[in-house]
């Protein structure tokens, strides 16, 4: 499913990935390989896996990796609940550290 998707002009890794999440997910659309689906290793998830130590750098083909290592049968399941998370509570600028649901284990690696 995610190599049809890289078939159209203009669709990545990210995308691509996103998309069959977001048919799993919000469709209920029946995949029986999960651990092929990777995340979707934008600008949120990337700072997030570095902010908590997962990753040493903002990289993404490192946080692939480590959502991987992290759940290797099913890699994309932290994708949505990452991604929220970095546009709502772990912000670029000013993250809100109390309240953050992760707080008792990030490093906090501002």
């Amino acid at each position: 499913m995610i190599r049809r998707f890289q078939e159209f002009e203009g669709v990545g890794q990210k995308i691509s990935t996103m998309a069959v999440n977001i048919l799993r997910r919000d469709y209920k659309i029946p995949i029986s390989d999960l651990s092929s689906i990777d995340i979707s290793a934008d600008v949120h998830l990337k700072r997030i896996f570095k902010r908590m130590g997962f990753i040493k750098n903002e990289n993404k083909e490192s946080a692939i990796i480590q959502a991987r290592k992290m759940n290797p049968e099913f890699p994309g399941i932290f994708d949505y609940v990452i991604w929220n998370h970095g546009v709502e509570v772990c912000k670029k600028n000013n993250p809100l550290c109390r309240e953050c649901r992760f707080d008792s284990i990030c490093l906090k690696n501002l």
